[in-house]
């Protein structure tokens, strides 16, 4: 009979992402095999971009756009990490297990932390402070396609500050694909629609920029039967 401890971590983790992260700290105190497998590094990585938003997708949706936010991210402190540290990730100082630093588990532990805020009054800020970001990223946006490389990567970075504090915000999503749209970039902007929309289904202007990107990106690269423009 297979138990959860003879599992490979991989299938393990697979698992352990359908549980709540309760029940997941209930299944870590079963046993000191699955406290160890439940600790595993990836494990809340991915957690973390499950429940808050895979940043490195952004990032490489944006790159993909020719908006490049990796030096403002490099150089802010604003921001909780979301990997593992660079000197595991090149090989310095690695340690001698480096799959179960418990580095993975800070990093939830941190973005939660950063998510959830310790009064009414810190709330009240946080959504005044966000607001005046998204309504200064479109005042940004409305110089148009015309706008500079360095206008389109400052409304990114400004985006994903917002984004840290509220993950389920379908509007940063929106606002980054209309700078994909923007750059004429069509799939990174359908990419970040339908993460959009998987958020809030509700949210109009996700519909009307995904109906027009898609009636582009069918021109451009064709439909079921049809010759694409490019090939």
């Amino acid at each position: 009979m297979v138990s959860l401890e003879t599992l490979p971590q991989e299938i393990f983790n697979r698992i352990a992402l359908a549980l709540d992260v309760a029940d997941l700290g209930s299944l870590a105190q079963v046993s000191r095999s699955l406290c160890k497998m439940a600790r595993c590094d990836d494990l809340w990585i991915e957690r973390v971009s499950a429940d808050f938003g895979d940043r490195e997708v952004i990032v490489e949706l944006l790159a993909e756009s020719g908006v490049d936010i990796s030096e403002l991210l490099d150089a802010t402190t604003d921001l909780v990490p979301w990997r593992l540290p660079h000197s595991y990730q090149h090989g310095d100082r690695i340690p001698a297990d480096p799959t179960y630093t418990g580095h993975g588990l800070r990093c939830y532990r941190e973005r939660l932390a950063r998510v959830a805020p310790t009064s009414e009054d810190e709330y009240v800020d946080r959504v005044k402070h966000s607001e005046a970001e998204i309504d200064r990223v479109k005042l940004m946006l409305r110089e148009g396609p015309q706008a500079s490389e360095e206008v389109f990567v400052e409304a990114a970075f400004r985006l994903v500050l917002v984004q840290e504090w509220f993950p389920a915000s379908a509007e940063c999503y929106y606002l980054w694909a209309l700078i994909c749209y923007m750059r004429n970039t069509l799939k990174p902007a359908l990419a970040f629609l339908s993460i959009a929309h998987d958020i809030n289904s509700d949210f109009a202007p996700v519909h009307e920029l995904q109906a027009e990107v898609q009636s582009m990106a069918n021109g451009v690269f064709g439909v079921a039967g049809q010759a694409p423009l490019l090939d």
